[in-house]
Order: C-alpha cells, then sequence, then structure tokens
C-alpha cells in the first residue's frame, strides 16, 4: 500500500449505516505529489470514479492560483512603471554652485619718469611693473617738459596706441578732449606698461596712469 497522500481538508461525517464519508465537493486543496488525485484505496463514497474530474476540479485551482500571481505581479509591475514614469516627468534640477563674491575694485594711480639732460633731447621710454591686475581707465603727461611728444603705448605686448611721429603731450592733458583714452584696457599682475615718447630738447617726460585694481573684501 502506497503512503498516503494529503489532498487537503473536507467536512467528515457518518452516514446512516456507520460507515465515515468525506464531502469531496468541498475539499480545500493541500499539498500533493506527482500522485494528487490517485488513491489505491479507492474512491470515496459519492466521488465520481472519472479521474479526469478530480484532476480538472484541482489543476483549475492550481490555474487560479497561477493566475492571481500573475494578476499581482502585474499590479506591482503598473506601480513601478507609474513611480518611474512621474520621477522621469519632474524637470531635472542641476545643483545650483555657489557663486564667488563679487571682485571690489579701487582708483588707483600708475606712473614714472625719465630725464635728458642733453639739449638736444632724445627718445624715452617709462616702464611700469604691475604688482596687481591693473584695469586701465586714462593717462596723462602732466609734469612733462612742452615740447614733448608720446609715441606709442604698450600693454604688455599688445600695442594698445602708436603713432611713429609722435603726438604732442599737451592733448593728453587733464582739461582736453581726450579723456578716457585707455578705456578697457586690463592687464595681469607681473606684465609691463610702457610708455614711449620723444623730447626734442633737455626735458622730462612724465607718465601717470589712472585705473583700478582689486582690493580684499577687508578693505
Amino acid at each position: 500500500m502506497k503512503k498516503p497522500i494529503p489532498l487537503g481538508t473536507a467536512p467528515v461525517y457518518t452516514t446512516p449505516d456507520g460507515r465515515i464519508a468525506v464531502d469531496t465537493d468541498n475539499i480545500r486543496a493541500g499539498f500533493a505529489g506527482d500522485d494528487f488525485g490517485y488513491d489505491d484505496d479507492g474512491d470515496f463514497e459519492g466521488e465520481d470514479d472519472d479521474d479526469d474530474d478530480t484532476e480538472d476540479e484541482f489543476g483549475g485551482l492550481r490555474d487560479r492560483l497561477r493566475a492571481g500571481k500573475q494578476r499581482r505581479q502585474t499590479r506591482r509591475t503598473k506601480r513601478r512603471s507609474k513611480r518611474q514614469s512621474k520621477h522621469s516627468d519632474e524637470p531635472h534640477r542641476e545643483r545650483s554652485r555657489p557663486q564667488a563674491p563679487a571682485r571690489k575694485w579701487a582708483t588707483t594711480l600708475l606712473g614714472g619718469s625719465e630725464t635728458i639732460s642733453e639739449s638736444s633731447g632724445g627718445p624715452v621710454s617709462v616702464a611700469v611693473r604691475l604688482q596687481h591686475d591693473f584695469r586701465a581707465r586714462d593717462i596723462t603727461f602732466n609734469g612733462s617738459s612742452s615740447t614733448a611728444k608720446v609715441t606709442s603705448i604698450f600693454f604688455g605686448d599688445q600695442v594698445v596706441w602708436s603713432q611713429p611721429t609722435g603726438i604732442p603731450v599737451g592733448v593728453f592733458n587733464t582739461d582736453g578732449q581726450v579723456r578716457g583714452f585707455l578705456e578697457g584696457q586690463d592687464i595681469p599682475a607681473g606684465r609691463d606698461i610702457v610708455v614711449t615718447g620723444l623730447l626734442t630738447a633737455a626735458g622730462t617726460f612724465e607718465v601717470t596712469i589712472v585705473g583700478e585694481k582689486p582690493v580684499s573684501s577687508a578693505c
């Protein structure tokens, strides 16, 4: 005799003639192996002789359980897709980077001079080595000999202005019409501003450059 196979649970009652009967119409499925639905001891009372009906009954239960599992998986998949779609629809927000504090600038003056003692005069050159970044605004030649002329202005290797024959320094006087001549010219620290000129007689070539330098927030 084979080992009994648990088919499940069902109501059990006694027939009028004293025999024990099982209500097979209300069997609740349990766990069964490969021999599920087969009984060597014969059929229960009231059970169909057709084994296919029993197999269909429990096979249908398995199908329903499988369908329920698939429905749950489908609902989980839909919820997951909905959450992902919601996140993807949100506008992409980039992390804002803290802005560097605005650089502060203060007015400053640069300058230099060269003197020629020979009566015949000659070419002159004034070079200013920058100790800080510099934004130029204007240039004057107050204090220069009245006959002096300006021939070129260099910011580093860049020629800002050049006139080989020279322009009288009086054109650049503070009360003249040429104001803001160097507006927009910038040069970093460590470079040179070079101004060249010409003296037709003994005298002085005086250069003053007006501009701005950066200052720390503590200043």
